[in-house]
């Protein structure tokens, strides 16, 4: 009688984990969705040593390294934003692009006829922009194929996203496969296998981070600091984001987890950081938008791209979830 009354609190105390576990994986508490945080990804950017940020009135504001921009800061109507290592780019709500900074490799001369542009992205020395139609356009330095645009990829115009490394480029297809092309000699533009039902992508110098529909995440490329070693048990991700050798995701709580190269502190979580719904990474830095409009920035701040303005807050109605 006593073991059999054993086994019955067994069997109660095995329902009450499991119970637990459904509980812990399957709420309907999240904070933040896919969707809510791609919906706000463009609006803030990470270069190699500044930000950018659009405003709630479709300006900008920068923050870091100004040595050879020279900010345009009377700029409207702006809906995105991408930063490279020394030049600037906008997306404006009627679709064309406009660059400026650092113009030696032409990354700022954007084409004559660009035009009906959904999304931007910026590399060291090339720029990227997606259509309307789904195809890519690249310009600016190429010395690796980085601006070599696969046939096939504008062909299919299936494109439905796109990013930009240091010298190599990546784009996120309908179909939830990854195409890269570029600079391959760290292993970036070798996609695993099989990879499959990616809904996000980004680039850092030489590795790559993607996000896939059950909220789990790939990496591929240059492991040198770890950047590649996800972390275990990680789930429920809702939006990635890589600097130089580090990457960052937001969880479906709104909770931040950072891994690999640390040297500046960008993996340095603050600790009482919550509520997020967008980041994004810079070389050696990193930066999250809260759902109440303010700015968070920790990693090295050696231009200032960390000091966020107290008065700063980008919360308006796009901005709101």
């Amino acid at each position: 009688m006593e073991r059999k009354k054993l086994w019955i609190y067994i069997l109660i105390l095995c329902i009450g984990v499991m119970f637990c576990l459904s509980a812990c994986l399957f709420s309907e508490t999240d904070f933040v969705t896919f969707e809510e945080a791609q919906k706000l990804g463009g609006k803030i950017a990470a270069g190699g040593f500044r930000n950018m940020l659009v405003k709630s009135d479709g300006t900008v504001i920068c923050l870091g390294n100004n040595d050879v921009y020279d900010d345009m800061l009377d700029l409207n109507d702006v809906v995105a934003v991408a930063v490279g290592d020394y030049h600037n780019m906008v997306l404006k709500s009627d679709g064309k692009v406009i660059c400026w900074g650092n113009n030696k490799y032409g990354q700022c001369d954007v084409p004559a006829d660009l035009s009906d542009v959904v999304a931007i992205a910026a590399g060291w020395g090339h720029s990227m922009a997606l259509k309307s139609d789904g195809t890519v356009v690249c310009w600016g330095w190429n010395e690796d194929g980085q601006c070599d645009v696969p046939t096939g990829l504008n062909n299919e115009a299936s494109v439905s996203f796109i990013v930009a490394g240091i010298c190599h480029s990546m784009a996120l297809k309908a179909d939830g496969t990854v195409v890269c092309w570029g600079d391959n000699v760290l292993g970036q533009c070798d996609v695993p296998a099989g990879l499959s039902d990616v809904v996000a992508v980004a680039a850092g110098v030489g590795h790559n981070i993607a996000l896939r529909s059950n909220g789990t995440v790939v990496c591929w490329g240059w492991n040198e600091f770890g950047q590649c070693n996800v972390p275990s048990r990680l789930r429920k991700v809702v939006a990635v984001a890589a600097g130089g050798n580090h990457n960052m995701v937001i969880k479906a709580d709104g909770t931040i987890v950072c891994w690999g190269w640390n040297e500046r502190g960008q993996c340095n979580v603050p600790e009482d950081l919550s509520d997020v719904v967008a980041i994004v990474a810079g070389h050696e830095h990193s930066m999250a938008l809260k759902s109440d409009g303010t700015v968070v920035c920790w990693g090295d701040n050696e231009y200032g791209q960390c000091d966020v303005p107290e008065e700063l807050n980008l919360l308006n109605s796009t901005f709101a979830l």
